[in-house]
């Protein structure tokens, strides 16, 4: 493990490097203190689709899904919603804390009660939205706007 002496030295080497405008301001580094490497931190979130003005034709081509929070009696609640406009279909799933294993969940049990084929799902950038949710679509091979 290095020592703090020597991490702060490495700080101040960072800095110097970039005074001299050697290293892009722009970058984010990050110091690991145990092993006093220096690294470079990349961006490992893709952009999703974006979709304007898209008019569904069909039943099943656009379904919304978000989640919303309460406070009841103490305890937060998380309820994540999905709406198929077209038949206007409506799902809805309470749960204690919202993760993308949660959001997998709710997609699961919302293939299961909806009787409209899903093809393509649109959400907002929440992070529940990412990870165990996204891997799913991905096997089913839906489109996530």
């Amino acid at each position: 493990m290095k020592s703090l002496k020597q991490v702060k030295h490495r700080i101040k080497t960072l800095e110097f490097y970039k005074d001299k405008r050697l290293i892009n301001n722009l970058k984010s580094l990050s110091i690991n203190v145990a092993k006093g490497n220096i690294t470079e931190r990349k961006r490992s979130k893709e952009k999703k689709k974006c979709i304007l003005k898209y008019k569904p034709s069909k039943c099943g081509d656009l379904w919304q899904i978000d989640s919303v929070n309460m406070l009841e009696q103490g305890a937060k609640r998380y309820f994540i919603n999905a709406i198929e406009l077209k038949p206007k279909f409506a799902f809805s799933q309470c749960y204690n804390a919202l993760n993308s294993a949660n959001a997998k969940d709710f997609f699961l049990k919302l293939m299961q009660v909806s009787p409209i084929e899903i093809r393509r799902i649109q959400t907002d950038n929440g992070l529940e939205f990412y990870g165990f949710f996204e891997e799913q679509l991905k096997k089913k091979t839906i489109s996530h706007f």
